[in-house]
C-alpha cells in the first residue's frame, strides 16, 4: 500500500526484484550454513518445475494483461507465456533448490 491506500502494479517491473530478492534471501541461508551460493537459477527453476514441485505454483487461470489494450497471453496448466514456470512459494522453494557447485 502506499499512504494507507492499495496500489496496482505488474509486469516484469514488479516481478524481477521480488525474485532476485526471495532468491538473495535463500542463497544468503545457504551460504551462512557453508553452502555455496544459489548461482544462476535458469536451470534448478525448470527442472523443479518439470518434477512438478510444489516449490512453484502453477498458475493456470488468468491472463497477463495489464494495460487496457495492450494484448497480453492466458495462463495453462505447466509453462505458459503468462507466468512462466509459475509463480515462487519461498518457503517452499528454500527447501528445494540445490545449491551450485
Amino acid at each position: 500500500s502506499y499512504a494507507g491506500n492499495w496500489i496496482t502494479f505488474g509486469g516484469t517491473s514488479a516481478s524481477a526484484p521480488l525474485l532476485a530478492a526471495g532468491l538473495a534471501v535463500i542463497s544468503q541461508r545457504e551460504q551462512a550454513r557453508g553452502r555455496p551460493a544459489l548461482g544462476p537459477p535458469q536451470g534448478w527453476l525448470y527442472a523443479l518445475r518439470a518434477t512438478g514441485s510444489a516449490a512453484l505454483y502453477d498458475v493456470v487461470r488468468g491472463d497477463n494483461r495489464f494495460v487496457a489494450g495492450v494484448r497480453g497471453f492466458r495462463a495453462a496448466p505447466g509453462y505458459d507465456l503468462a507466468s512462466g514456470v509459475g509463480a515462487p512459494r519461498f518457503d517452499r522453494l528454500a527447501s528445494a533448490v540445490v545449491p551450485a557447485g
